[in-house]
C-alpha cells in the first residue's frame, strides 16, 4: 500500500503498527483508511491520514452474543498510542464540526518520520467509497492530476468549509468525466422495467 504525494513515504510501516496497537484491544478491532489516502486524491502538504477503527464481525451474531468491546474504542486506543510519547503525541482538534482524536505520529520508519492522524469510529462500510475511488480514477490517465487541480484552486479560493473534506470535488470530477466521456458509468445492478 505505498503512497505518495502529500503523505509520508513510509506511512504503510505507520498503517502496520497501528493496526499491532489496535490488536491489543479486546472486542475484534481492525482499521481502514479513508480520504484522500485511500483515493489517492491527496494535494497539499502535508495531508492529515485520516483513519476509522471499526468492529469487525463476520455474520450477525446472536442475540446476546455480540463482541464487547471498549466503550469508547477510539479514546482506548488513541490512550495505548499515547503510552508511547517517543512515538504519538496529542493535538488540538481542528474545530468542533470534527468528531474524530487527532494526534501527531512521529518516528515510526526513520527519525525524521511525522505524519499527522484523525481517528474515528465507524462500522465495516465506512470509507469504502474512497478504498473504491482510487481505482475508478486510475482507470484514466487525467483523472487524478484533474481531482487535484480542482481541490488546490477550491482552498486557494476558500471554498472548502472548516473541517470539510474534499471528497465533494472528486465525486465533481468523476462526475464531469463521465459526462465527457472518459470514464464510463458504473453499470447498473438492476435492469430497468
Amino acid at each position: 500500500m505505498a503512497q505518495v504525494g502529500s503523505f509520508d513515504p513510509d506511512c504503510g510501516k505507520l498503517l502496520k503498527d497501528l493496526e499491532e496497537v489496535l490488536r491489543q484491544l479486546p472486542g475484534g478491532f481492525a482499521l481502514r483508511t479513508f480520504g484522500s489516502y485511500a483515493s489517492d486524491t491527496a494535494c497539499r502538504a502535508p495531508e492529515v491520514l485520516d483513519v476509522v477503527i471499526y468492529q469487525e464481525m463476520m455474520g450477525r451474531p446472536a442475540p446476546g452474543l455480540e463482541p464487547r468491546g471498549p466503550a469508547d474504542p477510539v479514546k482506548d486506543f488513541v490512550a495505548c498510542l499515547l503510552a508511547h510519547p517517543d512515538r504519538f503525541s496529542a493535538l488540538e482538534p481542528h474545530s468542533s464540526m470534527q468528531q474524530g482524536v487527532r494526534i501527531l505520529a512521529f518516528n515510526f520508519a526513520n527519525i525524521h518520520s511525522k505524519q499527522e492522524l484523525m481517528i474515528y469510529y465507524g462500522d465495516s462500510t465506512s470509507g469504502i467509497i474512497d478504498v473504491l475511488l482510487g481505482p475508478l480514477l486510475r482507470l484514466q490517465p487525467h483523472a487524478l492530476p484533474l481531482v487535484k487541480t480542482v481541490k488546490r484552486w477550491a482552498r486557494r479560493h476558500d471554498l472548502n468549509p472548516p473541517g470539510f473534506g474534499g471528497y465533494h470535488w472528486t465525486v465533481l470530477c468523476i462526475f464531469f468525466l463521465q459526462q465527457q466521456g472518459f470514464l464510463r458509468c458504473p453499470k447498473q445492478s438492476v435492469s430497468a422495467p
